[in-house]
């Protein structure tokens, strides 16, 4: 059985601003890494004043590349409204259309603290690989 592997590039908040496009990552392996990477996303977003995460659904694996054993990656941007809702999100690159819409469909679960102004995201690289 060939094991998953999910990469993402991002702490959701430490990387989010009004402008900018470096494209940051962070390897999350499991569950419980995640969810460390989400506490860790929050305890940045409000040192540096930014919304942080309140909820939010990672990607799934499509299943049609993992049957053919198909890598992919997805570059994204998107924005936050002052609601704390996810709008916008923009696919820049993508290696199969299946991966940038698992990121389309994560993407509109998350929400955010609410913010006087909301902020658009720098940019992201999200890994789809099969190990």
């Amino acid at each position: 059985m060939k094991k998953l592997l999910i990469i993402s590039l991002s702490v959701f908040i430490s990387a989010c601003s009004t402008s900018g496009s470096n494209v940051k990552s962070l390897t999350c392996h499991d569950d419980s890494q995640r969810i460390d990477n989400l506490k860790q996303a929050v305890i940045e977003a409000r040192k540096q004043g930014k919304p942080a995460p309140l909820i939010g659904t990672w990607p799934a694996y499509p299943r049609a590349m993992i049957k053919q054993g198909k890598n992919g990656s997805v570059k994204y941007t998107y924005k936050v409204n002052p609601e704390g809702n996810v709008s916008d999100v923009t696919i820049i690159e993508q290696t199969d259309p299946a991966f940038g819409n698992e990121i389309v469909k994560s993407m509109s679960c998350w929400r955010f603290e609410p913010s006087k102004e909301g902020f658009t995201s720098k940019e992201f690289e999200f890994e789809f690989i099969v190990e």
